[in-house]
């Protein structure tokens, strides 16, 4: 299965089952479900370290797209092995600055999750408009 919008579709090969993200039929599919997080009574089984955790797509060093799905225990290892080199501890202060689509933001992400690092984030920049500028 495969992401796109409906402008996009025409330019991405068959044989793959594409959801087209803002088509009406699919909209309307999403306007339907609840908006509360979900619990564990919502789910089939009881969350696993083995389960995914997110899906990110990259090209990689290939050029072409894929995705890579990581699971909590992939997670959890690639934040404690980068808390060493960091120099990560209980009264540290993480700054979060990459956008969230970028796929580096998922270590920014994930490194006060423990051992309980503080994480902040910077005022928005500053934009300037024809007639005012805000920050």
């Amino acid at each position: 299965m495969g992401l796109t919008l409906h402008e996009l579709r025409a330019t991405l090969p068959e044989g793959i089952h594409w959801l087209v993200l803002d088509d009406d039929e699919v909209r309307a599919r999403c306007d339907r479900q609840r908006s509360a997080a979900i619990g564990d009574v919502d789910r089939r089984a009881q969350l696993q370290v083995h389960h995914p955790a997110y899906m990110i797509y990259t090209s990689g060093s290939t050029g072409l797209p894929k995705g890579v799905v990581v699971t909590h225990s992939g997670l959890s290892n690639f934040a404690a092995g980068a808390r060493p080199e960091l120099g990560i501890h209980r009264e540290s202060r993480m700054l979060r600055f990459s956008s969230a689509s970028f796929d580096a933001s998922v270590f920014e992400m994930i490194q006060p999750s423990a051992p309980a690092p503080r994480w902040s984030s910077p005022r928005p920049r500053c934009t300037v408009e024809a007639t005012s500028s805000t920050c």
